[in-house]
């Protein structure tokens, strides 16, 4: 998330989620990144395949821990302290 009526570009928010990504060792697989505009702060949202494309899982281990480590070392921008904070979401089917 932005602040409310800041103006980030397309190519700017899927810039950050590429590189969050890489922080959080989420490499080789599908993914979708979805923006939203139904709040007045611009935010998105990304699902990958915790399968990768040669089928081995991506380990979901530690997620809060390396959330927070991949989210200050991002850029300095005003989502920052809003994705710290993020406990990331891990669907399992089953549990």
């Amino acid at each position: 998330s932005f602040a409310p009526g800041e103006k980030i570009s397309d190519r700017t928010m899927t810039q950050i989620a590429r590189e969050y990504m890489e922080k959080m060792n989420v490499r080789d697989t599908q993914y979708i990144l979805v923006r939203h505009t139904d709040r007045e702060h611009p935010h998105c949202h990304l699902v990958y395949n915790r399968v990768d494309n040669r089928g081995k899982a991506i380990p979901d281990g530690n997620d809060r821990y390396r959330n927070e480590k991949a989210c200050k070392e991002l850029p300095d921008l005003p989502c920052r302290e809003k994705c710290i904070a993020a406990l990331p979401f891990v669907a399992r089917v089953g549990k």
